[in-house]
């Protein structure tokens, strides 16, 4: 399954950018040093990839905090849960501020052992005395079942296509050879063996 694509209506009026960086472990300075650079309000989101073993800690997010006190800085250890929810959301919103009630949306998330598993996702706006909406809520479930009983029924389909193919190309041989045999029979006078004519066969 590929990332959501927001239809025209769905997304924003401005665009939104993301720059990405990378640097291994001895790069941490970099990173500091970029922020610094940057100015008080910058308009896009940041997002640093450190290249470290997972079996050490970061010191990453300690230290950018410490530069840019000001700013939001979050330690993502889901990453393809964010990224579903950077390219998914935006569109979604929308439809949820239009009143819009959202069920059997597919995507995939990542449990906490690192599997990751088909959902269907539901939205719904959540809405205050007056009818105003003032927020969302999703709910998600577990359709690994589902996608495999989906995949085993799209596999014997393709099996069942291919028997009857097979069926279907030896019934036409089989006619073939007992036409050839036919006219060898008549070749030598001898009257045919077989009745090729499947209507003439029928009771």
């Amino acid at each position: 399954m590929g990332p959501y694509q927001a239809a025209e209506d769905e997304r924003p009026d401005t665009p939104f950018y993301i720059v990405g960086i990378g640097a291994s472990a001895g790069g941490l300075n970099s990173f500091e040093c970029f922020l610094a650079a940057l100015p008080q309000e910058f308009g896009f989101a940041i997002v640093f990839i450190q290249h470290l073993s997972p079996k050490h800690t970061s010191l990453m997010p300690g230290i950018l905090r410490s530069s840019r006190p000001n700013l939001n800085i979050y330690e993502l250890s889901n990453w393809l849960e964010y990224c579903l929810e950077v390219s998914e959301v935006p569109g979604i919103l929308i439809r949820i501020k239009k009143g819009e009630h959202i069920e059997d949306f597919e995507s995939v998330r990542m449990r906490k052992d690192g599997t990751i598993i088909p959902v269907s996702l539901t939205f719904s706006p959540i809405k205050d005395s007056s009818g105003r909406i003032i927020g969302s809520s999703k709910i998600a479930h577990d359709i690994t079942e589902q996608k495999r009983a989906e995949e085993a029924l799209r596999r014997s389909n393709e099996e069942l296509t291919r028997f009857n193919r097979a069926a279907v190309g030896r019934e036409l041989r089989m006619i073939e050879l007992k036409k050839e045999v036919n006219e060898l029979r008549a070749r030598a006078g001898e009257p045919p063996s077989y009745q090729t004519d499947f209507e003439e066969e029928q009771p």
